[in-house]
């Protein structure tokens, strides 16, 4: 496979015969330059829109965030913002995001808390949070669903918790052994802090699945993965923690063989060798995007591979769009 330009382009990750695409329902995903925090956008075939995290408390973010609505014709508003956890990061936006764009419905891993011990920003920020929310957040448990509109005439769309404040979703009926398991792994220090509450969500259209664990944590990723795999295999797979060797366990990685990744990393954050060359070696991988070509170690590993995108200095955002005949592509929207 030949190496993909960096140029603004679109690339076919898989296809399977069906109809041309205008006549296709679609789903869009946008992964907003957060320089290392996380804010992803899912727009449905009803056109709802899904934001998944919001950045940090800076103009920039809720501007980045502004900036990809105003190109998605029809969006006025999310009706979902769903905070996978209470760091800065994650959440720390949605004071400055609500000047700009309406929020409908609030959902978190928990109800904003009184204190996050390992984030210095907590005290402030959730005070700003509370503002526009006015105690709407609704808590979301492991197995819940949030009830997403379903288009007339397209696949059908669905929202899934498959782990929140560590615990996890009961095992599907006829969920399989992972074979993997009993693989041995350097293990990283434990994390039970903050990012071990993060939600697990699977978003699924059709057949198509993603797999989003804002910042979870390698030992509740090993209980998502053994002895059972709870998550079965995925097309896409939003890199855990920016792509931070605390988290992206091979256990789980290789066992949802995801085709495609992308790395919400920033500039000198994420992308961590580990993680990396998990994710590269990960069965059936296809292509690997980041944000950027990182100045951490491990990234330039990244660079090397023939499957992997990674944008230098980002500001736009990563977009996909998925179809109901089964077409996928990638637009960097690097101009």
């Amino acid at each position: 496979m030949k190496p993909f330009s960096s140029a603004p382009l679109f690339f076919l990750f898989a296809a399977t015969a069906g109809p041309a695409f205008a006549a296709q329902a679609a789903t869009d995903i946008y992964w907003i330059d957060m320089e290392g925090g996380a804010a992803t956008l899912i727009v449905t075939p009803a056109r709802e829109s899904i934001l998944i995290d919001s950045g940090e408390h800076k103009p920039l973010h809720a501007h980045r965030t502004s900036h990809v609505r105003n190109r998605i014709k029809g969006l006025k508003h999310i009706d979902y913002f769903v905070i996978s956890h209470w760091h800065a990061d994650h959440y720390g936006g949605t004071y400055e995001l609500t000047k700009r764009l309406p929020i409908k419905r609030y959902y978190a891993n928990t109800p904003p808390p009184d204190r996050v011990d390992d984030d210095q920003q907590f005290t402030p920020l959730i005070a700003l949070y509370r503002k526009p929310n006015a105690g709407r957040t609704v808590e979301l448990n492991e197995g819940a669903t949030i009830p997403l509109k379903q288009a007339p005439g397209a696949p059908p769309v669905a929202l899934r918790v498959l782990a929140s404040s560590r615990d996890l979703m009961a095992a599907a009926p006829g969920a399989t052994k992972n074979a993997l398991c009993g693989t041995p792994v350097s293990t990283p220090a434990l994390d039970d802090g903050e990012n071990a509450k993060s939600l697990a969500l699977l978003f699924e259209y059709g057949s198509f699945r993603f797999f989003d664990a804002g910042d979870l944590t390698w030992h509740i990723e090993e209980r998502l993965a053994c002895p059972i795999n709870r998550i079965g295999s995925v097309d896409l797979y939003q890199v855990t923690h920016h792509g931070l060797d605390r988290s992206n366990n091979p256990h789980l990685v290789h066992a949802i063989q995801p085709r495609v990744a992308v790395v919400n990393n920033g500039p000198q954050k994420g992308s961590e060798p580990n993680s990396m060359r998990t994710v590269l070696g990960s069965p059936g991988i296809k292509a690997v995007w980041q944000f950027y070509r990182s100045t951490n170690v491990g990234c330039a590993k990244c660079a090397e591979e023939p499957h992997c995108e990674s944008g230098g200095r980002s500001r736009r955002p990563i977009h996909q769009v998925v179809h109901s005949c089964g077409w996928i592509f990638f637009n960097s929207n690097r101009r």
